[in-house]
């Protein structure tokens, strides 16, 4: 959902978001999405970097997380890094150990590696076929 609403911030042909242009699309339809988007997997990436018996979240933790989703303030690289950082840190909690996006990649991981191709979503297990 946040892709999409990056996708489509990024579609206008004079503003996507960053510095100058977060006040001219923070009030757009597409604006919004990427607002809710964040909203909405707040609780999940929470949930992925709170370890067992930690405690409740203070509000500086939580600004911490805010802090790595893609925002309307942060230009379009920034927000897809993010975006990127974030899907690899959800896979590493589900088991998956590397993420690669070319055969190069995937050549240097060692037999066994459990592994996400970026470019397809798919997991893989190195040495399967």
């Amino acid at each position: 959902r946040i892709d999409t609403a990056l996708g489509s911030l990024q579609s206008n042909p004079f503003f996507d978001t960053g510095t100058f242009d977060q006040y001219f699309m923070a009030k757009t339809n597409k604006g919004k999405e990427l607002d809710a988007s964040n909203k909405a997997i707040l609780a999940t990436v929470k949930r992925l970097t709170r370890t067992p018996g930690e405690g409740a979240f203070s509000n500086l933790d939580v600004g911490l997380l805010e802090g790595q989703l893609p925002k309307m303030e942060y230009d379009m690289e920034t927000n897809r890094n993010n975006l990127k950082q974030i899907l690899v840190d959800a896979l590493y909690a589900y088991g998956v150990q590397a993420a690669v996006s070319n055969k190069k990649e995937r050549d240097a991981l060692p037999p066994g590696t459990t592994y996400v191709d970026t470019n397809t979503g798919m997991r893989y297990q190195k040495g399967e076929k």
